[in-house]
């Protein structure tokens, strides 16, 4: 899966952010200890499998708000996770093809990783 946006709200470290990556190259992200690095990181394992690198919860605890947000674009799905209260919910799309709604986000999640394949795969594929 190639990612081309990340974008996260009350997610790990980030009150909000926004990261465009180019679709060519290797991108390095560099940053003092608590930047927030490994929070990009774990925006996309959360975003693409719901779930954390270390395992832990991403959400802002403090988070008052509605919605708290992890999505991914790429060019070939469209992944949004967003969690409001305690219920997490889970929509994602194919470009050109019509978006299908399930009726729980763990059959969402089922069919979204037959397109972009298991957490473990990408791991070991695309953690350094």
């Amino acid at each position: 899966m190639l990612v081309g946006r990340i974008e996260v709200a009350a997610f790990k470290r980030y009150a909000r952010a926004v990261v465009d990556l180019p679709v060519k190259g290797i991108t390095v992200v560099t940053g003092d200890n608590g930047a927030g690095k490994s929070s990009l990181l774990d925006a996309v394992a959360w975003a693409g499998w719901g779930r954390t690198m270390g395992g832990a919860n991403p959400w802002q605890a403090a988070q008052g708000g509605p919605a708290c947000v992890a999505a991914i674009e790429g060019p070939a799905v469209e992944v949004r996770r967003e969690r409001t209260g305690r219920k997490t919910t889970l929509t994602w799309s194919q470009p050109g093809v019509a978006p299908v709604e399930y009726e729980t986000t763990t059959k969402a999640n089922d069919a979204l990783e037959v397109v972009i394949g298991s957490f473990d795969m990408w791991r070991r594929t695309h953690v350094f």
